[in-house]
Parts: structure tokens; sequence; C-alpha cells
């Protein structure tokens, strides 16, 4: 009974520090996947434009866009 106790409030204390690492601007855990479509200047854009994604403190590594 003891130990499941224990178990129990380990868990807890590691849910509540992984939500804590996350709201401090850690990038959200893999695999993370982003996709739309890119425009410039109301057109498509052009194959290998270089563009990243911002949320806040948060930048994705560049990718490539293909196909607008």
């Amino acid at each position: 009974m003891v130990r499941l106790l224990v178990l129990t409030v380990l868990i807890a204390v590691a849910l509540l520090v992984a939500r804590s690492a996350l709201a401090q601007g850690a990038p959200p855990p893999g695999p993370v996947i982003f996709s739309g479509e890119v425009t410039v200047g109301g057109a498509p854009a052009p194959d290998d434009l270089r563009i990243v994604g911002r949320i806040d403190d948060y930048e994705s590594r560049p990718v490539l866009t293909k196909g607008g």
C-alpha cells in the first residue's frame, strides 16, 4: 500500500515538472508536423522557399516549400 502511494506521488510530481517545462517555452514533444499553404503576394510560394514556424520564443527548424 505504501509503495503504491509513493509511486502515485512520484508520477504526479513528474507530470507537474513536465507540464512546467512545456509552459516555459520548450518545444512541444515530437513528432511535430506543420502543414498548410504558403502564399507570397497572393500567389503560391515558389518551390525551395525557406520558411520557419514561430510561436512566442520557439522557432522551428527551417523547411523548404514544395508545391505552394
